[in-house]
């Protein structure tokens, strides 16, 4: 498949007019990718430059690894990494969402774009359960198939979906 130069413009535009409503004040960066898979590093820095682009400061950032609770601030937003673990294919990855969804019940928190694949859906159930007590979790997709996904599944939770149709 060939995108053109337009419809990355329009993408980068969908993407900056998230992060620009979304993130309304000083936030973390957690789950910041450090392991071989360099696309989701690649991810991460799109993510970097356009938060960049805003007027808050990020006042802390961690890997899986060295993420420590107290470091996170009260009055911030959590932004967790955008890419392709967000599902029961990566279950350390979704563990640690969870638990930071358990941990910080009155902080915003966003999952930046994110592809969503479950090969168990009663796990997916479960996820859900967890997920929607959080009362200001927004989950985005990336795709429009993660994103009628989340819809079916995660219908008590904040959803959005970062994706032009070609």
């Amino acid at each position: 498949m060939i995108i053109s130069q337009k419809t990355i413009e329009r993408q980068t535009k969908i993407l900056r007019a998230f992060i620009r409503d979304e993130v309304t004040d000083d936030y973390v960066y957690l789950d910041v990718p450090a392991y071989l898979n360099i696309g989701d590093f690649l991810i991460a820095m799109g993510a970097f430059r356009l938060l960049d682009e805003l007027p808050y400061k990020c006042r802390y950032k961690s890997t899986f690894a060295n993420y420590n609770p107290s470091h996170v601030p009260d009055n911030c937003i959590i932004l967790m990494q955008g890419g392709g673990n967000f599902g029961d294919l990566y279950p350390g990855a979704n563990w640690y969402r969870n638990e930071i969804v358990k941990t910080f019940p009155n902080h915003k928190i966003i999952f930046l774009p994110q592809t969503i694949t479950y090969k168990d859906t009663s796990l997916a159930k479960e996820d859900a359960e967890i997920l929607s007590k959080h009362n200001n979790l927004l989950i985005c997709a990336r795709d429009s198939v993660s994103y009628a996904f989340l819809q079916r599944y995660f219908p008590k939770t904040g959803i959005a979906c970062c994706r032009t149709q070609h």
